[in-house]
C-alpha cells in the first residue's frame, strides 16, 4: 500500500473543503477555472506564486469562505499550468 506524504494529505483535505465551502456559495468549476487562466493570462509562470501568496495571506485573516476560494484557484493554476493544453476550450 502506497501512503500520501503528508502534505499532500493536508493539501487534499483543504481542497475537499475548498470545494464543499464553494458550493454552498454557488462558486462554479467555470468561475474557478477562468479565474485561474485569468491569472495566468496576467502573471505568466508566476501566477502559481501569486495565487499561493493570496491564499497564504487569505489563510492568515481567517477569511475561511474566501480562503477556500483561494485555494481552489490555486488548485486550478497548479493543474493549467503543469497542463497547459487543459486552457483551451473543447
Amino acid at each position: 500500500m502506497k501512503f500520501l506524504p503528508i502534505s499532500a494529505m493536508c493539501q487534499t483535505l483543504a481542497t475537499i473543503g475548498a470545494t464543499y465551502n464553494a458550493m454552498q456559495k454557488n462558486i462554479t468549476r467555470p468561475a474557478i477555472r477562468s479565474a485561474a487562466l485569468e491569472l495566468i493570462k496576467q502573471h505568466g509562470p508566476k501566477a502559481t506564486d501569486f495565487a499561493r501568496q493570496r491564499a497564504m495571506t487569505l489563510g492568515a485573516t481567517g477569511s475561511s469562505p474566501d480562503h477556500d476560494t483561494a485555494l481552489l484557484v490555486l488548485s486550478a493554476v497548479e493543474e493549467l499550468s503543469a497542463n497547459p493544453n487543459k486552457g483551451e476550450p473543447n
